[in-house]
């Protein structure tokens, strides 16, 4: 057998030939398991797209938008005092029509729907919007409806024009918000009846619409989308298998027609025959099986069969992500994104809103540990109340830690909030985008001083939490030695590590042959920290979408890391990956790995060995 099992191995395969939008880092579904193969795909022509949501959807088609009316023009503009009137009313008809759609999502959306739709109720109050329209009403005498258009139109292609792949996403949620203004100016209804278990058909599913989907349709397959959209983010949430990048779906896929939907492979059947079904039939009853063998293993300790344990740290983002982590038997929580409390609200949250939120987190995870990153804005994820000072490149410009330094107030209330927290849980804070020692000092210095203030107000004995720093970008590969003396703890920031390293976004599909994990410079920059941390006796935890991922975990095992910190639902996959691991085989094969030149090399020496078993 090859390093990896058969399956695994045509899981690879398929996944970096077929799904090139998505090389760098592995699907995640269980690698042992075969999409039906190509014999069986030309037999009958599928519509090829790209995997936005894994798994098996069946039913009928569903088709949206296919004579989507356009917005009339024929009304003649009343005052221009009276149309801003009622773009004003539709604006708080739409704010309230989103806190109700919010009240209504399911639990399992509920956090991830939050920060989407509590981002486009912020949209509503943007000047960059209303202003604009209303400007417009004004000077060229205008409907409300053709100036809502034509400036959301414009702000959409003015977001689609910049170079970060994430940022052109967001035109999705400019249009989706223009929508739903559009809807209560002319009084129509947002959502169409959509039949019990039908797959979504269309153009184009905006984020507020997939997120009333889970529990009434099977599946989705779109025209439009990548894995970096708020839709295909809502729709992975809650389990619906979807496809996007179909061309011509909505207007060459009849209504009612029988769909086979492939969220693995990013395939779509029209009418299966029954060879594809009784593939995906086989399938199915593969992942059932494996689901299965999973929930056993819950309760299983986290070792490998030659006795080595690993700490399986969790991921979250929310208060309420909590329950996942408990449900599987999470160690502790390696990353609490504090963005959240952000996100959702027009203003700085105060001290006490701060507080409040990590300490649910903190009181509900004793007596395992905590550990909180500081506020990672910058890029594209800055709040309208946060407003920063343009720049030429997003990616490169002020955010983590050291926008966090440039607004020391805003940093010293979240270290105030934390501290509270650690008064009397076991909580760590967590730098984000460090770039060098320098930063971890000023941080330090500041929490030091809030620490002193809080043991003179309270009186008690505050343990000064540990600090730890993220290693993101090249220059702290450099500086890891002088990073694991001056920081209690180092966590590997996969995702944007292996970004900066490559010169690749993760997340643009022409990038996706330099975008790669399994890079010997990023191969090796993870073993530099691993082994820096070791000389000073610090842990690493590794982050990324690579560290919920099973395939890479036998290499990140090999290269000496014990903690892997991802989302709780990766943990049964994850779980029982390392359980089939044998640490040693594990070492000895990534030794040679370091020692690669390319990355063909690194995948042909992969194939080529025994198993990690």
């Amino acid at each position: 057998m090859s390093v990896l099992s058969c399956h695994q191995r045509e899981k690879y395969v398929l996944h970096d030939r077929s799904m090139a939008p998505y090389a760098g880092g592995c699907y995640p579904l269980p690698g042992r398991f075969r999409t039906p193969s190509d014999r069986h795909v030309n037999r009958q022509a599928a519509r090829k797209g790209i995997a936005l949501s894994p798994g098996i959807a069946r039913g009928f088609a569903f088709v949206i938008g296919r004579h989507a009316a356009t917005p009339t023009e024929g009304r003649e503009a009343l005052e221009a005092s009276a149309e801003i009137a009622r773009f004003r009313a539709a604006l708080h008809r739409t704010e309230a029509g989103l806190s109700r759609l919010l009240g209504s999502i399911s639990t399992v959306l509920a956090d991830a729907a939050g920060a989407i739709l509590g981002a486009q109720q912020l949209m509503l109050r943007d000047p960059a919007l209303v202003t604009v329209v209303e400007k417009r009403i004004r000077e060229q005498s205008t409907t409300a409806e053709g100036a809502l258009l034509g400036v959301v139109e414009e702000l959409a292609r003015a977001i689609e024009a910049v170079e970060d792949p994430y940022l052109r996403e967001r035109a999705g949620d400019v249009r989706d918000v223009g929508r739903r203004i559009l809807s209560e100016l002319e009084g129509s209804v947002h959502d169409e009846e959509i039949p019990e278990g039908a797959i979504i058909v269309a153009h184009e599913l905006a984020p507020s619409a997939a997120a009333t989907l889970p529990g009434r349709v099977a599946g989705v397959v779109v025209e439009t989308g990548t894995r970096a959209s708020h839709t295909a983010i809502l729709l992975r949430t809650a389990g619906l298998p979807a496809v996007g990048a179909v061309s011509d779906a909505s207007s060459t896929i009849e209504p009612g027609s029988p769909l086979l939907v492939d969220g693995i492979s990013g395939l779509v059947f029209v009418a299966p025959s029954v060879e594809v079904e009784r593939e995906y039939e086989r399938l199915d009853r593969e992942l059932q099986q494996h689901q299965a063998l999973l929930e056993d293993e819950t309760d299983l300790p986290t070792v490998t069969r030659d006795g080595v344990e690993i700490h399986l740290a969790a991921n979250l983002g929310k208060s309420a992500d909590v329950e996942a982590a408990l449900r599987w038997k999470a160690d502790s929580v390696g990353l609490f994104r504090t963005e959240f409390a952000f996100g959702i609200r027009d203003r700085f949250p105060t001290e006490d809103e701060q507080a409040a939120i990590l300490t649910t987190v903190a009181e509900r995870m004793s007596p395992r540990p905590v550990v909180f990153r500081l506020l990672d804005l910058g890029a594209e994820k800055t709040p309208l109340y946060f407003p920063l000072a343009a720049t030429t490149n997003p990616a490169l410009g002020l955010r983590g830690t050291r926008l966090l330094l440039a607004y020391p107030e805003v940093l010293r209330t979240q270290l105030r909030a934390i501290l509270r927290v650690r008064a009397d849980y076991d909580a760590s804070i967590l730098l984000p985008m460090v770039g060098g020692v320098e930063e971890v000092r000023a941080v330090r210095a500041m929490l030091g001083e809030e620490l002193l203030q809080l043991r003179h107000r309270s009186g008690l004995s505050v343990p000064a939490p540990h600090v730890g720093a993220m290693i993101e970008v090249p220059s702290t590969l450099l500086v890891a030695d002088e990073l694991a003396r001056e920081c209690d703890f180092l966590s590997l920031g996969t995702n944007d590590l292996a970004q900066y390293l490559l010169a690749a976004s993760r997340d643009d599909p022409e990038m996706s042959s330099y975008y790669h994990v399994l890079h010997p410079a990023v191969l090796r920059g993870i073993d530099q920290v691993v082994r820096a941390a070791a000389r000073e006796g610090k842990e690493v935890n590794l982050c990324g979408e690579a560290a919920g991922d099973p395939f890479y975990t036998g290499i990140f095992v090999g290269l000496g890391l014990r903690q892997f910190s991802a989302s709780p639902r990766q943990f049964g996959e994850l779980r029982h990956e390392v359980r089939r691991l044998d640490c040693r085989r594990s070492q000895s094969l990534v030794r040679r790995l370091l020692r690669c030149s390319t990355r063909e090399e690194i995948l042909g020496l992969i194939e080529s060995e025994e198993t990690f078993s």
